[in-house]
Protein backbone atom coordinates (compact mmCIF):
# COMPACT_ATOMS: atom_id res chain seq x y z
CA UNK A 1 0.00 0.00 0.00
CA UNK A 2 1.55 3.64 -1.08
CA UNK A 3 0.81 6.26 0.81
CA UNK A 4 -0.15 9.89 -0.69
CA UNK A 5 2.73 11.97 -1.75
CA UNK A 6 2.97 14.55 -3.57
CA UNK A 7 4.54 14.28 -6.85
CA UNK A 8 5.12 18.29 -7.63
CA UNK A 9 6.25 20.80 -4.94
CA UNK A 10 4.66 24.17 -4.56
CA UNK A 11 6.68 26.78 -6.17
CA UNK A 12 6.41 29.04 -3.11
CA UNK A 13 7.41 26.46 -1.20
CA UNK A 14 9.87 23.68 -2.43
CA UNK A 15 9.33 20.26 -1.16
CA UNK A 16 5.76 20.59 -0.23
CA UNK A 17 2.51 21.03 -2.14
CA UNK A 18 1.08 23.25 0.30
CA UNK A 19 -0.72 26.07 -1.39
CA UNK A 20 -3.38 26.21 -4.74
CA UNK A 21 -0.73 24.97 -7.39
CA UNK A 22 -1.64 22.20 -9.13
CA UNK A 23 0.09 18.99 -7.66
CA UNK A 24 -0.14 15.63 -8.27
CA UNK A 25 -1.20 12.72 -5.61
CA UNK A 26 -1.02 9.22 -6.67
CA UNK A 27 -0.65 9.87 -9.90
CA UNK A 28 -4.13 12.18 -10.18
CA UNK A 29 -4.00 15.81 -10.66
CA UNK A 30 -5.33 18.10 -8.54
CA UNK A 31 -5.49 21.97 -8.76
CA UNK A 32 -7.14 24.80 -6.75
CA UNK A 33 -7.25 25.25 -2.93
CA UNK A 34 -7.43 21.54 -2.26
CA UNK A 35 -4.23 21.03 -3.97
CA UNK A 36 -2.48 21.77 -0.77
CA UNK A 37 -4.20 20.39 1.72
CA UNK A 38 -1.96 17.48 1.86
CA UNK A 39 1.84 17.74 1.90
CA UNK A 40 4.61 14.65 2.61
CA UNK A 41 7.25 15.56 4.95
CA UNK A 42 10.48 13.48 4.08
CA UNK A 43 12.62 13.42 6.78
CA UNK A 44 11.06 15.84 9.66
CA UNK A 45 12.50 16.75 12.54
CA UNK A 46 12.55 14.08 15.30
CA UNK A 47 15.04 16.04 17.99
CA UNK A 48 15.07 13.45 21.25
CA UNK A 49 17.50 16.00 22.93
CA UNK A 50 15.42 18.07 25.63
CA UNK A 51 17.52 21.36 25.22
CA UNK A 52 17.06 21.98 21.84
CA UNK A 53 12.79 21.87 22.51
CA UNK A 54 12.17 25.09 23.46
CA UNK A 55 10.70 25.94 26.76
CA UNK A 56 6.88 26.28 26.47
CA UNK A 57 4.95 28.77 28.41
CA UNK A 58 3.35 27.40 31.52
CA UNK A 59 -0.32 29.37 31.99
CA UNK A 60 -1.41 27.61 34.92
CA UNK A 61 -1.96 29.67 38.04
CA UNK A 62 0.41 28.52 40.99
CA UNK A 63 -2.15 28.91 42.71
CA UNK A 64 -4.74 27.02 41.73
CA UNK A 65 -4.40 23.27 43.68
CA UNK A 66 -4.69 20.66 41.28
CA UNK A 67 -6.00 16.84 42.03
CA UNK A 68 -3.27 14.66 42.09
CA UNK A 69 -3.64 11.76 39.25
CA UNK A 70 -3.82 9.63 41.64
CA UNK A 71 -6.43 10.83 43.64
CA UNK A 72 -8.59 11.63 40.58
CA UNK A 73 -8.19 7.80 39.39
CA UNK A 74 -9.39 6.76 42.88
CA UNK A 75 -12.77 8.68 41.42
CA UNK A 76 -13.32 6.64 39.17
CA UNK A 77 -16.58 3.84 39.37
CA UNK A 78 -15.80 1.25 36.93
CA UNK A 79 -18.37 -1.09 35.38
CA UNK A 80 -18.10 -4.10 37.29
CA UNK A 81 -15.40 -6.53 35.43
CA UNK A 82 -13.55 -3.34 33.83
CA UNK A 83 -10.26 -1.76 35.62
CA UNK A 84 -9.16 1.84 34.99
CA UNK A 85 -5.31 2.38 35.44
CA UNK A 86 -3.51 5.52 35.60
CA UNK A 87 -1.28 5.18 31.99
CA UNK A 88 0.14 9.10 31.84
CA UNK A 89 0.35 11.93 33.76
CA UNK A 90 1.94 15.21 34.23
CA UNK A 91 5.05 15.68 33.44
CA UNK A 92 5.23 13.10 31.08
CA UNK A 93 2.56 14.29 28.99
CA UNK A 94 1.98 18.33 28.90
CA UNK A 95 -0.68 20.20 26.38
CA UNK A 96 -2.28 17.39 24.87
CA UNK A 97 -4.47 18.00 22.36
CA UNK A 98 -5.29 15.25 20.12
CA UNK A 99 -4.45 11.23 20.96
CA UNK A 100 -4.85 7.79 18.91
CA UNK A 101 -3.90 4.60 19.06
CA UNK A 102 -2.00 2.22 16.77
CA UNK A 103 -2.24 -1.42 15.89
CA UNK A 104 0.41 -1.73 18.72
CA UNK A 105 -1.34 -0.54 21.43
CA UNK A 106 0.75 2.33 21.60
CA UNK A 107 -0.83 5.91 22.51
CA UNK A 108 0.00 8.49 20.20
CA UNK A 109 -0.22 12.23 21.69
CA UNK A 110 0.17 15.71 19.74
CA UNK A 111 1.15 17.96 22.12
CA UNK A 112 0.16 21.42 21.49
CA UNK A 113 2.78 24.42 22.72
CA UNK A 114 2.08 27.12 19.84
CA UNK A 115 -1.57 27.89 20.85
CA UNK A 116 -1.71 30.81 23.52
CA UNK A 117 -4.32 32.97 24.96
CA UNK A 118 -3.70 35.20 22.08
CA UNK A 119 -3.26 33.12 18.69
CA UNK A 120 -0.39 31.17 18.29
CA UNK A 121 3.18 31.83 19.54
CA UNK A 122 5.21 30.81 16.94
CA UNK A 123 8.62 30.71 18.50
CA UNK A 124 7.56 27.68 20.24
CA UNK A 125 6.87 24.03 18.65
CA UNK A 126 4.65 21.55 19.25
CA UNK A 127 5.10 17.75 19.30
CA UNK A 128 4.08 13.92 18.67
CA UNK A 129 4.91 11.41 21.35
CA UNK A 130 4.79 8.02 21.65
CA UNK A 131 3.73 6.26 24.92
CA UNK A 132 4.42 2.25 25.46
CA UNK A 133 3.45 -0.07 27.87
CA UNK A 134 6.20 -2.68 27.13
CA UNK A 135 6.07 -4.81 30.69
CA UNK A 136 1.87 -4.95 30.24
CA UNK A 137 1.54 -3.36 33.92
CA UNK A 138 -1.15 -0.61 32.71
CA UNK A 139 1.14 2.70 32.70
CA UNK A 140 3.67 3.58 30.59
CA UNK A 141 7.51 2.78 30.32
CA UNK A 142 8.66 3.91 27.40
CA UNK A 143 8.45 7.69 25.84
CA UNK A 144 9.58 8.83 22.65
CA UNK A 145 9.44 12.01 20.74
CA UNK A 146 8.69 11.14 17.43
CA UNK A 147 8.34 15.03 15.76
CA UNK A 148 9.04 18.08 17.33
CA UNK A 149 8.90 20.36 14.91
CA UNK A 150 5.19 21.07 14.44
CA UNK A 151 3.34 24.40 15.00
CA UNK A 152 -0.19 24.93 15.20
CA UNK A 153 -0.43 21.00 15.63
CA UNK A 154 -4.52 19.91 16.13
CA UNK A 155 -4.89 16.35 15.35
CA UNK A 156 -2.98 12.98 14.54
CA UNK A 157 -3.99 9.91 13.24
CA UNK A 158 -1.93 7.15 12.21
CA UNK A 159 -1.99 4.88 8.95
CA UNK A 160 -0.96 4.31 5.95
CA UNK A 161 2.68 4.21 6.19
CA UNK A 162 3.04 6.89 8.53
CA UNK A 163 1.29 9.71 10.48
CA UNK A 164 -1.20 12.34 9.93
CA UNK A 165 -0.97 15.07 11.75
CA UNK A 166 -3.33 18.60 11.29
CA UNK A 167 -1.15 21.57 11.82
CA UNK A 168 -3.66 24.14 10.36
CA UNK A 169 -4.27 24.92 7.22
CA UNK A 170 -1.79 21.68 6.69
CA UNK A 171 -2.49 18.48 6.60
CA UNK A 172 0.79 17.00 6.96
CA UNK A 173 1.77 12.83 6.06
CA UNK A 174 5.00 11.81 8.09
CA UNK A 175 6.34 8.60 6.79
CA UNK A 176 7.44 6.04 8.96
CA UNK A 177 6.71 2.53 7.14
CA UNK A 178 8.45 0.67 9.32
CA UNK A 179 6.98 1.84 12.57
CA UNK A 180 10.11 2.61 14.46
CA UNK A 181 9.24 5.74 14.86
CA UNK A 182 11.59 8.05 13.70
CA UNK A 183 9.97 9.58 10.46
CA UNK A 184 12.05 8.72 7.32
Amino acid sequence: MSALRPRRSCPSWPGRATCGHASTFNGRKTSGPSAGLASSIGSGRSTTDADSFPTPFNTENASHILTPPKQSLAKIKAPSGFNVTLFAAEPDVQNPIAITTDDRGRLWVAENYTYAEHGFEMSLRDRIIVLEDTQHTGHFDKRTVFWDGAQKLTSIEVGFGGVWALCAPRLLFIPDRDGDRPPE
